[in-house]
């Protein structure tokens, strides 16, 4: 029995084989940087959480009766020096966030640097096998520059993602815990995104895989285009015949779809993380009328909108980080030439998937190109 496989898993397959290679050669070396990371992610949303929750004792102060400051099962008698420590706090968690997150990107771009720098001496050295001397020489130039950084690129996604991951987990938490009922609502909205999601990131997997082929033919064509130009003398007459020609190159053929595919696979970077952010205006306009009508009666409008106030900013800094982890998947893909090229070549592919091997041409033709 012959086994079927889905066009777009296939595809989804050969999108990770590159991704999961360059990952499993540097990531085991950075295990501690990518640990601190993980762990100043964690630390950064624990004082935000931790500042927004100490916002709805003031909120609820200022918009009720009570004299208490009260959290939960928790309260204390307010009073103007209680207050005054109160926001002092809160500013206090707000901007030590805000330089854990600083240090974490700090990390990042160490992290970047270190792998870039590792990966450039890994690829010096795969480069040797290549046989002609101009193809060496482009391969140094590529292997330098964009590919090995493009493998700190994606080390610094591999990083920051596991660090947000783990930051929307302690707010997913202080979600549950305020309001387990519509938490389990969002989480349900979310998974329905995250597959509408994947249908974005299989269509920009699959397009990125069909350009390449595209942009070689696109380049047959214009370099055709080229040599018809260059055998032919300038002419007035055949103006009007260029301009049909070219029109009709942008039109149909190689060149209009490889245009067409670029345009797509960025409408389809924009689309993804989009539909992670239609959750926050539902969720605003829905959770304040959940908590109306399944709330006691017996209470106000004022005792409500403390716990909708902070639940809200939560929420958004968690709908933050979730469109923050689609967009870094989809970042991914804008890279995906370069990871293709370095894991071409760590495997000894004898005809490498990179740039160099695109601009050395017709190099083999050079007799004094072979060693």
């Amino acid at each position: 029995m012959k086994l079927i496989i889905h066009p777009s898993i296939s595809r989804l397959r050969e999108f990770l084989l590159p991704v999961t290679l360059v990952l499993g050669t540097f990531a085991p070396r950075q295990t501690k940087t990518l640990t601190k990371i993980g762990l100043l992610g964690i630390l950064a949303s624990a004082l935000n959480a931790a500042g927004y929750l100490a916002l709805m004792p003031l909120i609820g102060f200022a918009t009720q009766d009570g004299v208490d400051l009260a959290l939960g099962p928790w309260s204390l008698p307010a009073n103007v020096t209680l207050l005054w420590l109160l926001i002092g706090l809160i500013v206090l968690l707000m901007v030590a966030a805000l330089q854990v997150d600083y240090l974490r990107y700090q990390l990042a771009l160490r992290l970047v640097r270190g792998t870039a720098n590792a990966a450039a001496l890994r690829g010096l050295e795969m480069t040797g096998g290549l046989q002609r001397r101009k193809q060496r020489r482009l391969a140094v130039h590529d292997v330098l520059g964009s590919v090995a950084f493009a493998c700190g690129i994606l080390m610094r996604q591999l990083a920051t993602g596991l660090s947000d991951l783990l930051e929307l987990m302690v707010f997913l938490s202080v979600l549950l815990w305020l309001s387990p009922g519509f938490t389990a609502i969002f989480l349900i909205g979310a998974a329905l995104a995250a597959l509408l999601y994947a249908r974005s990131l299989g269509s920009v997997t699959g397009a990125i895989s069909d350009t390449q082929s595209l942009a070689a033919r696109a380049r047959e064509e214009i370099n055709a285009l080229a040599e018809d130009l260059e055998a032919e003398r300038a002419d007035p007459d055949r103006n009007e015949h260029w301009d049909g020609r070219v029109r009709a190159m942008l039109r149909t053929g190689p060149v209009a779809d490889l245009m067409a595919s670029k345009l797509h696979i960025r409408r389809e970077m924009k689309r993804g993380p989009m539909l992670v952010e239609y959750l926050f205006p539902v969720a605003l306009v829905v959770f304040p009328l959940l908590m109306l009508t399944t709330g006691d009666p017996d209470n106000s409008l004022s005792t409500l909108l403390a716990p909708a106030v902070t639940y809200l900013l939560l929420l958004r800094k968690a709908i933050g980080l979730l469109q923050r982890l689609a967009g870094q998947f989809m970042f991914v893909g804008r890279i995906h030439p370069l990871l293709q090229c370095y894991a071409d070549l760590q495997q000894g592919v004898s005809s490498p998937r990179c740039p160099f091997a695109r601009k050395a041409g017709s190099a083999a033709e050079d007799e004094g190109d072979v060693l």
